[in-house]
């Protein structure tokens, strides 16, 4: 007759039971990482910006934020989506290739505008940060490059340089320029999130200081969950 083993099968359970209880904190951890993800949005979506909102949520997997209000245009804007498009400045550096980690939208006057320049007053984005993104300096050195020429074209009196931004954040800002057409004045900032960082930017077509950053602002204040 077989001796049985009691201390091994005891030994085993005890193995098989840490093993479930591990599996079980992991996946509890993972439903609260997305839990927080998806409590990470717009306190408030205007009407009109609804599925301009819900078009971008289903292609990236992080949070889309939006404003309420934009300076000079009040509830009265629209959004539409410029994704893949470039916008960071003349030289096409900066976009990131993977859709589900880049939006992109335009801020219009009117419905239906689609970005076109003839009623598109800005832009407002986000990005996931990965080892190749490049630095907000990085990507609009050409500001630097104008303000280093004495022949260069039109541009802001209000130099690049860091911002404090609500809830203590720091964002950048950086002046417009003007090339074939104005460019935007934008405000960057960084959002740490769990494991990773998310970067985030609102532009106005020569826009100043004061109402780029009014409208970051008014981004920042209508997330919940950061």
């Amino acid at each position: 007759m077989r001796a049985r083993n009691f201390p091994g099968r005891l030994l085993l359970g005890l193995v098989l039971m840490l093993i479930a209880a591990s599996a079980m904190l992991f996946l509890t951890a993972i439903a609260a990482n997305n839990d927080e993800i998806a409590r990470a949005e717009p306190a408030e979506i205007l009407p009109q910006l609804q599925e301009a909102y819900e078009q971008a949520t289903e292609q990236v997997d992080f949070p889309v934020l939006l404003p309420t209000s934009v300076p000079g245009l009040g509830t009265e804007f629209w959004l539409a989506g410029l994704m893949f498009a470039n916008s960071y400045g003349p030289a096409n550096e900066g976009v990131t290739e993977d859709s589900s980690l880049h939006y992109e939208f335009s801020v219009d006057t009117q419905d239906g505008c689609g970005g076109s320049g003839a009623c598109s007053s800005g832009s407002i984005g986000g990005e996931v940060v990965t080892a190749g993104t490049q630095p907000i300096e990085a990507i609009h050195s050409y500001v630097d490059d104008y303000l280093n020429n004495p022949d260069s074209l039109p541009m802001s009196a209000e130099p690049m340089g860091i911002v404090e931004l609500s809830g203590g954040r720091e964002g950048i800002v950086v002046p417009w320029v003007a090339t074939a057409q104005c460019t935007e004045a934008r405000v960057y900032w960084e959002q740490p999130f769990g494991d990773e960082t998310y970067r985030y930017y609102v532009g106005i077509e020569c826009g100043d200081r004061a109402d780029v950053v009014a409208l970051a602002n008014n981004v920042i204040a209508n997330t919940e969950g950061f």
